[in-house]
Parts: structure tokens; sequence; C-alpha cells
């Protein structure tokens, strides 16, 4: 049997992750002294609850090598096969540490896939993993189609707030006030490369859902795969942005809506919303 290990920050919920019989290693959250694992003992709602009122701007940590060892040794011992697909490691050190883990472990029956990508479009991977493995493809064959997959996947999101940018330390406190008064919204991608880059800014919702359109027919989708949106705990700009891809002739199931949590939430704060698809 092949056994697909993901981890939290592919946004899955506990109930879709057994549904598929996926594993999600999580990822922790921390805000001063207090330390949560990502879906495990924090929900999404919770995590958001606790970013806009808690003075400490939370900082992110990976799972050991060892955390890695113990869900690679249980698949060892059962004689499975493993396939790991994991946050782009130009992100997180997530996909590193599941090398080293698998280091550990030594086994050899495994591949592991780093996303260059993060959140839905982990997701995208994962789900995709799961319908191969389960029409009878093998390992290698799997393996083989996700990393042709990830180099034609695509995020392009707006964030509501500079907020979090701020706190972060990725802008200075000038740069975010004089884009909070302009109502401005950095568009950002996420590509083949792996890394966040900003590619656009929109002054105000609407016309940021524009440019995200506009971004979608530059790079055409793949009608083989579905088109996916995301949003960090408000779902209404997603909607609105649902609405406009229907009026282009993009229509989204219901179902493909999905929340971002704790892992990309701590950087890009409530409000964002954005595409994800496989282009051609």
């Amino acid at each position: 049997m092949i056994r697909i290990i993901t981890d939290s920050a592919a946004d899955f919920e506990t109930n879709e992750l057994e549904a598929m019989g996926v594993t999600a290693i999580p990822l922790s959250v921390i805000f001063g002294e207090d330390e949560y694992k990502e879906n495990v003992n924090l929900t999404k709602d919770e995590f958001y609850n606790i970013l806009t009122k808690n003075p400490n701007h939370p900082t992110t940590s990976q799972p050991t090598p060892e955390d890695f060892m113990n869900i690679f040794k249980e698949a060892k011992d059962a004689g499975d096969e493993i396939l790991g697909i994991f946050i782009s490691s130009k992100l997180s050190g997530t996909y590193q540490g599941a090398m080293l883990g698998m280091q550990l472990c030594e086994y050899d029956n495994f591949h592991l896939v780093d996303s260059l990508s993060a959140t839905v479009g982990e997701r995208v991977l994962v789900e995709y993993a799961v319908k191969l493995r389960d029409e009878g493809r093998t390992l290698f064959q799997i393996a083989s189609v996700l990393e042709e997959i990830k180099e034609n996947l695509h995020i392009f999101a707006a964030l509501d707030t500079l907020e979090y940018l701020k706190k972060g330390g990725r802008i200075s406190a000038s740069a975010a006030a004089i884009g909070t008064l302009a109502n401005l919204k950095p568009i950002i991608h996420v590509g083949k490369a792996g890394v966040v880059e900003t590619c656009a800014k929109a002054i105000g919702t609407r016309k940021a859902i524009s440019t995200i359109i506009k971004q979608l027919e530059t790079k055409a989708p793949n009608i083989e795969f579905p088109i996916y949106l995301l949003y960090s705990f408000d779902k209404s700009n997603a909607e609105m942005l649902a609405d406009a891809l229907a009026k282009k002739g993009y229509v989204v199931k219901t179902k493909n809506i999905s929340p971002v949590g704790a892992v990309i939430g701590t950087h890009v704060g409530p409000g964002a919303f954005g595409l994800v698809y496989v282009a051609k």
C-alpha cells in the first residue's frame, strides 16, 4: 500500500484526511510562550481569534526530523511505500526535516515531493495523488506526475490588510500606514520557483479581484484540474471572486473554496483571498 503523508500547511480538515486515507504531520504556531500544534489543539477559527487579539505576533515551527522518523517508521513497519508531499522548501524547512527523518528511518521505498507551494496548492497535489493511488498507479508513476504538475501550479492571492506583513517585519510601519490609507491590496504569487513574490498592487477589493482574474487569463488553466479558491477567516472576498469568475465562464464548486490555516495565516492575516489552479 502507498501511504500518503503531508503536513498541516496543506490546510486539510481532520475528516478530509480520514476520508482520503492521508496523514498530516502538524506544524506549530507560537504566540509568546504559548505553543499550539495546527489542527491538533488549534483550529483555523481559533487561530484567527487569537491572532486578532493577542499582542504577540506568532511564529511558526516545523516538525523535527524525529517527528518525521516516527511517522515514517510506522509506515515502514507496516510494509507500506511512502509518498510525502510537503510545503515549499523555499518557505519552510519542513521538506528538509522530512528528508532527514527518512535518512534516520533507513527505508528505501519512498518518494518525497517538495510541492514548491503551500496551503491549497499543496491540497491540489495531495488530492491528485490520492486519485492516482486509488486508480492503482505505482509510487513512481504518482511521484512523476506530481513533479510535472507542480511546474504549472499557481497561487494568486490578494492581502486584505498590510498589518501582518508589518508585524512580521516584511514591510515598514510607514509603508503599511500609506498602503492602508490608499486601500492598497498587494497581489502575491507562488509559482514553480516556490517563493512568494508580489506581482501586482490594486486599490480596493474589486480591483484586486479583476487583477487576479487577469492573471488567470494570462496563464490559462488546464481544464483537467478544478480551479480552487482560498480565503483566510473571512469567506466573503473569496465568494466575490467566485462570482466574478463565473461571469468569465470559470465556475468554482463550493467544495473547492478552502480556508487558509495558521501557518500561512500568520503572514497574510485575515481577509486574504485568492485563486489556485494548474495552468496548461
